[in-house]
This record gives structure tokens, sequence and C-alpha cells, in this order.
């Protein structure tokens, strides 16, 4: 009886998508684009919900003025949108390469930008690693 009670408990935990039990996951790409959105909109907490744990755990350890200094230099850094030029996935990681115009945050001239993204599946999401963007005239 009580493995039929836990059966049933996982069950509906498993459909609620709660208990560790993840629904399909969403894209490299969809969870990259969240991570920009957020950045854009200055909202921190959920920028993090999107980056590897390693990187979550660094930036939960700043105070509230790094936080917002951080979040400042992300959003004059990062591109507004970007495309994706190439995916490449394996296993449990993933690297996207994007592109982009970002403008200069002192001449305000968009320049044409690439993106290189290192992904890891935490828990059967997509979380970023790492991100670099390369932007200026060389750039083509």
């Amino acid at each position: 009886m009580k493995r039929l009670v836990f059966a049933a408990v996982c069950i509906v935990l498993g459909l609620l998508g709660l208990g560790g039990v993840s629904r399909a996951s969403e894209g490299p790409m969809q969870v990259y684009l969240k991570y920009l959105s957020a950045i854009k909109a200055g909202k921190g907490e959920e920028m993090v919900l999107h980056v590897a744990s390693s990187k979550k755990a660094e930036y939960e350890k700043m105070d509230k003025a790094q936080k917002e200094q951080v979040m400042f230099f992300l959003q004059q850094l990062y591109p507004e949108k970007c495309t994706l030029a190439k995916e490449e996935v394996e296993g449990d990681r993933a690297v996207l390469f994007l592109e982009a115009e970002i403008a200069d945050p002192f001449t305000k001239k968009a320049d044409k930008a690439k993106g290189r993204v290192e992904m890891v599946k935490e828990a059967g999401q997509w979380k970023i690693m790492k991100d670099e963007w390369t932007s200026g005239p060389e750039v083509k």
C-alpha cells in the first residue's frame, strides 16, 4: 500500500513539474534569449536562473551594490537581440555561435558582434557556463 501511495505522489509531482521530475526542457538558444532579456530588464535574480550553479554562487556572494554594478555593466555591453549562426550540442554540453549588433556605450555607434556561449545541462535544464562577445570594425 505504501508503495502505491508513493508511486501516486511521484506521478502527481511529475505532472506538475515538481519534485525534480522535469518537463521537456527548453533548448539552449531559448534559455540564452531569456538570459539576455533578464539582463536588459535589469532583473539579476531572474538572470541567475539561467546560469550554471557555480556562476550563480559567485553572483549570490556579491552585495547589493556589486550586483547593481554588474547588471549595469552587462546592460551596456550585451546585445538587445541576437541570431543563432550555429549550434553544437553534444550530450549535456552545447556551444552557441551568435551574431548581433552591439552599440558602443560611448559613441552609441552599432558594430557587428559575434558571441560564443558555452552551456551545460544541470538537472535537465540548459544553463550558461560562459559567454563571450567580440565586437568592433574587425568583426566580419
